[in-house]
């Protein structure tokens, strides 16, 4: 599956190649960048401001979720818990896109894109390298995976408190937990293809475009007819199928199954693309 490839390379990029040391050494740029980066030359005495900001953070985010057990709010709590983990990467996703897309415009500026195509990796492996770069250059992998262990955590503990209360099957919440890794990892994968993709609507497309492609992939093509067959088939189900476990599970298949089926068309069609006009 093409998924799991990327998302290997994605983890163990070529360190050793020249490009890839070189585009790791290009700067972030993000919204409020020059902000950002007067914070980040403050004196090293604040880093330990910066750390406290966020363990509060954390553990605002954990009591917002005591509260809601407390008073009895666990559909509120279902929301929040999963909301974060979609919401964090996307978050990444589109951050590496972003920068991807700066990248190309500043290789192209400089007069140095096209020369990538006369390097033995070509053209289309040199825009990999720029996006596996980035994706290391942000810590998306490792910061995602521990976002990724404390929400699975805390789904765990609130699925076996809502199955006490009979509000939530073990199979549907183990479903969600596994859909929520699964989406994402391909969140972040479709961000490093919005990004090399986006420079295809002109040469001299504006970063903002790869977020443009980034979110009309991720909310039209996956979120949105995910969203809208899953609450059709929550109505049916409950009410077509005699068995509560059995209903559960065919929508868990289809939460883990369709998501991941759409993206997978979507990676190689952008792929098959990227190959075409790059390679």
């Amino acid at each position: 599956m093409l998924t799991w490839r990327l998302w290997r390379a994605l983890r163990h990029p070529d360190e050793d190649h020249p490009l890839f040391r070189h585009f790791l050494r290009q700067r972030v740029e993000i919204l409020g960048a020059r902000f950002l980066w007067r914070l980040q030359a403050l004196p090293e005495r604040f880093t330990l401001l910066a750390s406290m900001l966020r363990a509060f953070v954390a553990v605002f985010a954990l009591l917002l979720i005591a509260i809601t057990f407390t008073r009895g709010q666990d559909s509120l709590a279902v929301l929040l818990v999963p909301l974060t983990l979609v919401l964090v990467a996307n978050g990444y996703g589109a951050l590496v896109a972003f920068n991807v897309m700066n990248t190309i415009k500043a290789e192209r500026q400089q007069g140095t894109y096209d020369l990538m195509a006369l390097t033995p990796t070509g053209l289309g492996e040199s825009n990999w390298l720029m996006a596996t770069a980035w994706a290391q250059r942000l810590s998306v992998v490792e910061r995602l995976a521990t976002v990724r262990t404390l929400i699975t955590v805390l789904l765990a503990l609130l699925s076996f408190m809502l199955y006490q209360n009979g509000m939530l099957t073990p199979v549907l919440g183990l479903a969600l937990m596994l859909a929520l890794n699964v989406d994402a990892i391909q969140t972040v994968i479709s961000g490093c293809l919005s990004g090399m993709l986006a420079q295809e609507l002109g040469e001299s497309s504006s970063p903002f475009i790869a977020l443009a492609l980034f979110a009309f992939v991720q909310i039209i093509l996956v979120y949105l007819p995910v969203t809208l067959v899953m609450i059709a088939l929550y109505v049916s189900l409950r009410s077509a199928v005699p068995s509560l476990l059995l209903a559960d599970a065919l929508l868990s298949a289809v939460l883990i199954g369709l998501p991941f089926a759409i993206r997978e068309i979507l990676f190689r069609l952008m792929r098959r693309e990227l190959e075409r006009r790059l390679l």
